[in-house]
């Protein structure tokens, strides 16, 4: 990362800071400290803004894959307010659900920017299920057609989509689920979640039939060997909004026309490794949050994205400052 600007000067969290100690703050207790998505949405709005002021940075994701079906992914991202550097380390096996284990694990290692010293460490499936979701529901604050969105769709339910379903109904009054999904035992539970949040839920063997229903859409499908796109955007309802979780892999290319605003997490590092094919981008989350978002009226809009460290960084500010105020997590000597 290329260092931009005038010599910082100290912040008021790096003077409080005990450099010689280390705070852990486990899966459960990131989940004890109440973290909102709407909260974590604000923040990253934030530090987009701080980013685009040249005072937060983000560098591209580096993936290693040691065999098929693995990946290790590598994150990093810093700002000077809050003066954090985060280093999200992320490893992936799809075999894992037959291991009963997580598709996913990874730690978050935060270190303060003006010292370089380590200041804590965080497991990081519960932050990047918070931060996920909360990116898809701030672009949703900016691409959500104006009419009432009462429905959600999903096609692929695993943890992303409970995620996603909890964050659209912290905004949103959903009353309708409908779901598609190849795993039966996977859908039949998100359905059952989604009933005990107070909506009806419907599972159908129909991605089709998804598409056509729902206001909003959320598509978080694995990839695997032989994986081809087949879901087609010309089919989505004349004005609803798009969350592709999983990149847009799930997305046939030369339906992607039919979107009349298609936006990533960001463009430059999207033009590094283009994940969109087929049409060029309109935007990324910085320009909305930025710029002047359109009217909102009844069209087709998406958000495709891989996830950005800047939200991963906007989240964990929010969690450590949570569990210094109650206490949480573990103090560790360095």
């Amino acid at each position: 990362m290329a260092v931009r600007g005038e010599p910082c000067q100290p912040l008021r969290e790096s003077k409080q800071m005990n450099l010689r100690e280390l705070r852990y703050l486990s899966k459960s207790d990131v989940q004890s400290l109440g973290l909102s998505y709407s909260e974590i949405a604000d923040a990253i709005a934030k530090i987009l803004r701080r980013k685009q002021n040249d005072a937060a940075w983000n560098n591209p994701n580096s993936t290693i894959s040691p065999y098929e079906g693995t990946r290790s992914i590598s994150f990093h991202a810093a700002a000077l307010d809050p003066a954090f550097s985060v280093h999200k380390t992320l490893g992936l096996s799809r075999d894992n659900s037959a291991r009963n284990l997580p598709h996913l694990g990874g730690l978050i290692n935060v270190h303060d920017v003006h010292t370089g010293h380590p200041v804590a460490i965080l497991e990081c499936e519960e932050i990047t299920g918070l931060r996920t979701a909360s990116l898809s529901l701030l672009a949703s604050r900016y691409l959500t057609p104006r009419r009432p969105a009462q429905t959600i769709g999903f096609v692929g339910a695993g943890r992303q989509a409970s995620f996603h379903l909890e964050a659209f109904r912290s905004e949103f009054d959903l009353r309708k689920a409908i779901l598609f999904g190849r795993e039966g035992g996977s859908c039949c539970r998100l359905a059952d979640e989604c009933r005990s949040k107070g909506l009806t839920a419907l599972v159908t063997p129909d991605w089709q039939e998804v598409l056509r229903s729902a206001d909003i859409v959320v598509t978080s499908v694995p990839d695997g060997p032989g994986f081809k796109p087949f879901l087609d955007a010309s089919l989505l309802s004349e004005a609803s909004f798009v969350a592709a979780v999983d990149a847009g892999r799930s997305w046939t290319p030369s339906g992607l026309g039919s979107f009349d605003e298609l936006v990533v997490d960001d463009i430059p590092l999207h033009d590094m490794k283009p994940y969109v094919t087929g049409v060029k981008p309109d935007g990324d989350l910085t320009r909305l949050v930025c710029g002047t978002p359109g009217s909102r009226g009844s069209q087709r809009s998406g958000f495709f994205f891989t996830g950005i460290a800047i939200a991963d960084l906007a989240a964990v500010e929010l969690a450590l400052q949570k569990a210094e105020v109650m206490k949480v997590g573990t103090v560790l000597q360095r």
